[in-house]
């Protein structure tokens, strides 16, 4: 990744890292190459869910066909109240509204996709769990959010720049076939 490859990942990861916190694979080398910073989380009590995602970089290639602003009702879609690295660049935000709880999450608006250049590549975190926990269906937008992250490169200035490879349709179809065939967790 450090020259020029890219990491992508969602709320599971940053679950998995503040829940094997000491882990030396865990911490050497997932924690270099994520836009989020771990240890502003509390283990198993920094997760929320629904609520709004607004986008705050309209210019960015991942948010590229992405709504202005968009909603998830009921519990259909968890994320982590974790802050962002220094250095990260967010470009979508998102509150949670289920459990209003800020105690657990003290701030009302959190990262909801963030990139940081590593080396010459970039890290891409998509605050979510793709409604897997309450097996709900990713909305579009999120789908859409995951299309735009899968179908970019890395310019010499570490701004993500959008390259055409899958649509939603064909990207809906690979992740229903691989939950399917038990690729998926």
């Amino acid at each position: 990744m450090t020259d020029g490859g890219v990491f992508a990942t969602t709320a599971w990861t940053a679950y998995a890292i503040y829940d094997n916190a000491g882990d030396p694979l865990v911490m050497t080398e997932l924690d270099a190459i994520v836009p989020f910073d771990y240890q502003t989380g509390v283990v198993n009590a920094t997760h929320d869910y629904s609520g709004d995602y607004t986008v705050t970089s309209a210019s960015s290639p991942l948010t590229a066909g992405l709504p202005a602003t968009w909603s998830v009702v009921v519990a259909a879609d968890g994320g982590d109240c974790i802050e962002p690295k220094a250095g990260a660049v967010s470009v979508v935000d998102r509150d949670f509204d289920y459990n209003n709880d800020l105690a657990e999450c003290p701030r009302e608006i959190w990262t909801a996709l963030a990139y940081i250049s590593v080396g010459s590549g970039t890290g891409i975190w998509l605050n979510s769990d793709l409604g897997y926990e309450d097996s709900a269906a990713a909305t579009p937008e999120l789908l859409r959010a995951i299309n735009n992250i899968v179908t970019f490169t890395v310019s010499s200035s570490a701004t993500p720049t959008a390259v055409p490879v899958a649509s939603l349709w064909l990207l809906g179809i690979m992740i229903g076939l691989a939950g399917f065939t038990g690729m998926a967790p």
